[in-house]
C-alpha cells in the first residue's frame, strides 16, 4: 500500500497513511494497493480539507490595580481555545523576561487556561493589564 499527497505543501502523508496539515485549503489523499484481484493496482482518493488554526483568548485583557503597602490582587485567568474548532496540541507559553507578572498554562493542549499573578504592588494610582 502506498499513500500520496496531490498538494504536499497543504498536507502530508506518510507510509503508515497518516496524514499532517501543513497549509490551508483543499488536498487528495491517494492510497494504491496491488493487493487487488488478479495483482491488478486499487486506487482510492480522499479529499482532506485543512482549515486554518485560531486561538481564541478570553477575556483578551486583564487589568490589576494594587498600591505599595498593600496586598497584592488575586491571580486572574482566561481562557486559550481553538476558536476554528477542535483541540490543539503542544501550546507552549513564551514569557518575556518581566517582573512584575507571571504567566502560567494549566495544560499543553488547548482548550486551556492561562493564569496571570502579579509579583510585585504598583506605585500609587497606576495600574498594569496584561
Amino acid at each position: 500500500v502506498t499513500f500520496s499527497s496531490n498538494q504536499p505543501s497543504l498536507a502530508t502523508i506518510n507510509a503508515a497513511g497518516v496524514a499532517t496539515g501543513v497549509g490551508t485549503g483543499n488536498a487528495t489523499i491517494v492510497v494504491q494497493s496491488t493487493q487487488g484481484r488478479n495483482g491488478a493496482t486499487v486506487s482510492s482518493t480522499a479529499t482532506l480539507r485543512v482549515v486554518p488554526l485560531t486561538i481564541g483568548v478570553s477575556p483578551t485583557a486583564l487589568t490589576f490595580e494594587t498600591e505599595i503597602g498593600q496586598p497584592l490582587p488575586p491571580a486572574q485567568t482566561a481562557t486559550v481555545t481553538n476558536t476554528s474548532g477542535g483541540p490543539i496540541g503542544a501550546l507552549q507559553l513564551v514569557t518575556p523576561i518581566d517582573t512584575l507578572l507571571t504567566a502560567s498554562l494549566n495544560t499543553t493542549t488547548a482548550p486551556a487556561t492561562l493564569t496571570i499573578r502579579p509579583t510585585q504592588p504598583l506605585a500609587p494610582g497606576s495600574s498594569l493589564t496584561a
